[in-house]
Order: structure tokens, then C-alpha cells, then sequence
């Protein structure tokens, strides 16, 4: 006899049928002892004892733990990592059992059975949040959402026993198929998350005639048109954010000294920004120039694709001539820029372009801090923070930023 700690040990027969017995080399557990056995009576019965087991820790069966997102294959698939700083509004979690690649890499008979009956029950008990691995880093990004790493695990390996004594994946079990002490229990939603059944509905005249609507109604598929409306909903709720992130354009410069120069030309022969007095002051000069273009040029991706400034994302709509929807927003009134040049412009959508008027343009010390950083910041293509009520992101292409700093360059020397 070995004495250890509760945490060491597993229970099995003859106190309490588990299975784990079979798969100390797995777990890496020992069996406890059966000298304990006849040692009970009206005051502590069996029952009384195995109780007091799992009270203070000896291995019972096996449990849902949660972890780290950052290893999950399909997380990492979503580019986790490029979202922005950690902060306490961050979300990292995943769900797994400890050593389930193990288990279900098992062979023999004996060893598979038992570990279906540790897990079956298991799985058709636990809370549905364990079906989904989230990660955001701060409150600010989109919530990314995959199957966790113990629905990936479960759904490729063939582990459920059928009434026939062959074990297969979800995809290929049927209710019929499952054998006494498997009760299909799927109110969690995690069989369905597995993959359960699928292959068989696949098969069934209702699935074909939901494909068939789905495709009437120009989707892909049932569950391409499932997973649309899903997404409605939730957008609906004000839970899901809809559009993704497009990737952002560039526009490199070959060479900046000459584009530097060749800009500080323009803005030295360019027409000065005038006002009449009249029943107000109206700028007479804005009309001189026509900063679209010059945008469009720059914000348009290899994809075809222009894209907001403030939220990186694509403009939300086309005109009817087929071009996209935005504003040309003049960065600096005339105490930071007196001249006219499309390059003291930002590309952005409907919304950011409301927020920067209202948080940036009517803001003297927001428009001096916006001004510093894109003179000082060392990075050819940059993102930065403004200290504001609503906290906003700006971000250039490599060859608007040297265009802009040459503008405002030109403009301190000349002692505005």
C-alpha cells in the first residue's frame, strides 16, 4: 500500500464503477486501494465513503477545464494576434478535458468504452458555453468566436460506440444507433455541436428540401442560409458587429525626398485659402481643389476596395455611378493650413467623418495633438490614439502620411 494525495488517485470498483482503472496510463493516476472494503457499517456506509472521496479531490471521472484560446488551431486561424493592446475588457477562453487527445487516441476495446462512458455523460451535462473559444483582447475589437479545442477533438475521432460494438464519429451516429446507458440528451446543444448526426440528416428528404429552398433563395446551402440569418438576428440585438475588416492599402514611395520636395511646390505656388464677409464667412477658395480623387487613389486596395481611415473597414455603399460613398474631411482649418491642398484630407466613412467633425475639427486641443503626432510619429504607416470622449484611430498610407507632413512641414516654416 501506497500512501498519497487524494489528487493522485482514481476511484473504481469495487467503491464506485468508473472505468478509470483502465486508463491509468492515460490519466496517470492509482487506483485506490480496495483494503477499505468491510470497513463500513450504519454509521459510515459505502456510499458515505465515495462521497467523502470526491469531496477532497480523488478522480471521479473526467471534467471540463477551461484554458487559453492561443493554442486553438482555429482561433489562430483568425489572426488573434493582430488585435490591439490587452486591457481588462479583454475575453481568452477556451474549453478542453486534460489529456483528451490521449483518451481518444486509445485502441483497445475496453480502454475506447470506457472512455466513451467518462465522456458521454460529461458532455451532454455541461453548461453550452463550453462549445465556443472567444478571444478580444480589448473592448474595442470583434469578439472572435470558434469551436473550442474539446468540440474539435470530439468531432474528429471516432469514439461513440454504436449498438453494433463498432465506434464511429458524430457525423456517423444515428439515436437508433446508440447503445443502453448513451441517453440522447442534446438540450445543450454540444452533440449538435459535434456534429451529431449529421451525415444522416444530410440524407433526409427534409434536409434536401431545406437545401433546396436555401439554394431558390440564392445561398450556397441550408446552413449558409442558417448562418445569414443568425447573423441578422444578431445584429438585430445589437450583439454582432457584421462587417469585417478589409485589409488596408498602401502606397509606398520610392522616393520621399523628391515627393517631399515636389509637394512643398505645390503648396508654396498654391492658391491661398480666402474668405468674403458677407451674412457669413464663406470660403471662396475650398472649390479650387478636389481631394476625392487623390483619396480614392489612395484608399482603394488591390480588391477594389476603398477604406475608411478611422475604422478600417470598407465604405459602406457605391453610388450610383458605381463608385464608393465617403468624405473628403479637411484635417486642419486654416490656423494649422492656410493653403488648399488635397492632401489635408482624410477618407472616411459617413460615421467616422461625423465623429472626427465633432471630436477632432471642433476641438483645438484635439486638432493640435493630431497634428503633432503626424509630424513626430516615426512610423511610415501608423495607427495612433486621440485622448477624446470617444476614443478614435486614424491611419494612413505611407504616401498620404509624407504628403501631409510635407503640407504641415511647409506651413510651420512659413510661420503659421
Amino acid at each position: 500500500m501506497y500512501w498519497t494525495k487524494p489528487s493522485c488517485v482514481c476511484l473504481d470498483t469495487p467503491y464506485y464503477n468508473t472505468g478509470l482503472a483502465s486508463l491509468c496510463d492515460v490519466h496517470g493516476k492509482m487506483i485506490l486501494s480496495d483494503r477499505y472494503v468491510g470497513h463500513f457499517n450504519k454509521s459510515v456506509s459505502q456510499q458515505d465513503f465515495v462521497d467523502f472521496l470526491k469531496g477532497v479531490g480523488v478522480m471521479s471521472r473526467v471534467i471540463i477545464n477551461e484554458c487559453s484560446a492561443y493554442d486553438n488551431p482555429l482561433m489562430k486561424a483568425q489572426q488573434w494576434s493582430s488585435q490591439g493592446r490587452w486591457t481588462i475588457n479583454s475575453i481568452n477562453v477556451d474549453w478542453t478535458i486534460e489529456n483528451i487527445d490521449k483518451y481518444l487516441a486509445t485502441d483497445e476495446t475496453n480502454k475506447k468504452l470506457a472512455v466513451a462512458e467518462l465522456i458521454w455523460p460529461v458532455l451532454t451535462l455541461a453548461c453550452k458555453e463550453v462549445s465556443l473559444a472567444q478571444y478580444r483582447s480589448n473592448g474595442r475589437e470583434r469578439l472572435l468566436q470558434v469551436p473550442s479545442m474539446l468540440v474539435q477533438h470530439l468531432k474528429a475521432a471516432a469514439w461513440i460506440p454504436g449498438k453494433d460494438g463498432v465506434f464511429r464519429k458524430p457525423q456517423d451516429m444515428t439515436r437508433d444507433m446508440l447503445p443502453d446507458g448513451f441517453t440522447y440528451d442534446d438540450r445543450n446543444g454540444l452533440l449538435t455541436a459535434i456534429g451529431f448526426g449529421e451525415n444522416a440528416q444530410k440524407q433526409s428528404a427534409e434536409h434536401q428540401a431545406r437545401e433546396t429552398k436555401a439554394r431558390e433563395l440564392g445561398f450556397k446551402s441550408a446552413e449558409q442560409a442558417k448562418h445569414a440569418m443568425e447573423l441578422l438576428q444578431a445584429e438585430k440585438e445589437g450583439l454582432l458587429q457584421i462587417t469585417q475588416k478589409v485589409e488596408f492599402p498602401d502606397t509606398p514611395v520610392r522616393d520621399p525626398a523628391r515627393r517631399s520636395s515636389k509637394i512643398a511646390e505645390e503648396v508654396s505656388t498654391a492658391r491661398d485659402k480666402t474668405y468674403e464677409t458677407r451674412e457669413r464667412s464663406v470660403r471662396t477658395s475650398k472649390g479650387s481643389v478636389d481631394a476625392a480623387p487623390y483619396l480614392s487613389n489612395l484608399y482603394t486596395n488591390e480588391d477594389g476596395q476603398m477604406v475608411c481611415q478611422g475604422c478600417h473597414r470598407e465604405m459602406p455603399f457605391k453610388k450610383r455611378d458605381g463608385k464608393p460613398y465617403f468624405e473628403a474631411v479637411e484635417a486642419f482649418g486654416r490656423k494649422h493650413v492656410h493653403k488648399e491642398h488635397p492632401a489635408q484630407h482624410l477618407a472616411l466613412c459617413p460615421l467616422c467623418a461625423a465623429k472626427f467633425k465633432e471630436y477632432v475639427k471642433r476641438d483645438a486641443t484635439a486638432q493640435e495633438s493630431l497634428k503633432e503626432d503626424i509630424l513626430t510619429t516615426p512610423e511610415k504607416q501608423f495607427e495612433f490614439d486621440l485622448v477624446l470622449d470617444i476614443p478614435a484611430r486614424f491611419r494612413f498610407t505611407e504616401r498620404h502620411l509624407l504628403d501631409i507632413r510635407s503640407v504641415l512641414s511647409t506651413q510651420v516654416q512659413t510661420g503659421v
